[in-house]
C-alpha cells in the first residue's frame, strides 16, 4: 500500500494535455498508477494512446443517476469538471490495496515525487489546496472562483474521505456550471463549504 493512485479526467479534445500528465508522473514516480476517465461515448479516437494509463474508464461508468441528462446540460469543460468527485470515489472503490490516491487536472506536469503529500496523507484524510496562501491584493479575484483549486487535491481512505466525495459529489451533480453571476463556477465554488463540513489539510 505505498503506491500513490494519480486519477485525471479529460476529454478526446485534451487527450494529447493528459498524455503528457501520465508521462510526467511515470518519469517522477515510476512506480505510481495513472486512472484516466474519459469523457466520451467511446474510446474509439483515444484508443491508440491509451497505454499511456493504467487503467481507462468512460464517464458513462461513474454511477450517474442520468449520464446523458447530465452531459447534456453541461459544456466539455463543465463536464469534465463534475465527474472529479466521481472519478475519486471509482479509484476508492476499484484500487483496493492502496489507500493514497491524487487527483491532477489533465493539463498539469508533474517535476518530481509528491513525498511530502505521501507524508502528510499519514495524518491526514483531505488535503485541499488554496489558490493563495498570504494577504495581499489578490483575495477578491477568488471571490467568485472560490477558495480551493481542484486542479489538485489529494484524498487518504477513510470514511471522511467517503463522506465528503460523496457530498460534492452529490452537489456537482445538481450544479456545476460557469455561471458566476448566480454563484456557481464550476465543480470549485462548492469546496470553500468543505472546512466547515470536514476536516481539511490546507495544503
Amino acid at each position: 500500500m505505498n503506491k500513490l493512485i494519480y486519477c485525471t479526467v479529460t476529454s478526446n479534445h485534451y487527450l494529447f494535455l493528459a498524455i503528457v500528465l501520465a508521462k510526467s508522473i511515470k518519469r517522477a514516480d515510476p512506480d505510481a498508477k495513472v486512472f484516466m476517465c474519459l469523457v466520451e461515448e467511446d474510446d474509439s479516437f483515444a484508443s491508440p494512446h491509451l497505454r499511456h494509463f493504467d487503467h481507462v474508464i468512460l464517464g458513462k461508468e461513474l454511477g450517474f443517476s442520468n449520464f446523458y441528462r447530465h452531459m447534456f446540460k453541461h459544456n466539455a469543460y463543465e463536464a469534465s469538471g463534475s465527474c472529479k468527485a466521481r472519478v475519486m470515489l471509482y479509484a476508492l472503490n476499484t484500487f483496493h490495496y492502496e489507500d493514497k490516491f491524487v487527483f491532477l487536472d489533465s493539463d498539469m506536469k508533474v517535476f518530481g515525487p509528491f513525498n511530502e503529500i505521501k507524508e502528510s496523507l499519514n495524518h491526514h484524510s483531505i488535503i485541499l489546496s488554496p489558490h493563495i496562501l498570504e494577504t495581499g491584493n489578490f483575495e477578491e479575484a477568488f471571490l467568485t472562483s472560490g477558495v480551493f483549486n481542484t486542479g489538485f487535491f489529494a484524498i487518504k481512505r477513510s470514511e471522511e474521505s467517503y463522506q465528503f466525495l460523496n457530498w460534492w459529489a452529490d452537489r456537482i451533480e445538481k450544479a456545476c456550471f460557469n455561471e458566476p453571476d448566480q454563484g456557481f463556477f464550476l465543480e470549485q465554488k462548492w469546496l470553500d463549504h468543505a472546512p466547515v463540513f470536514f476536516d481539511i489539510n490546507i495544503w
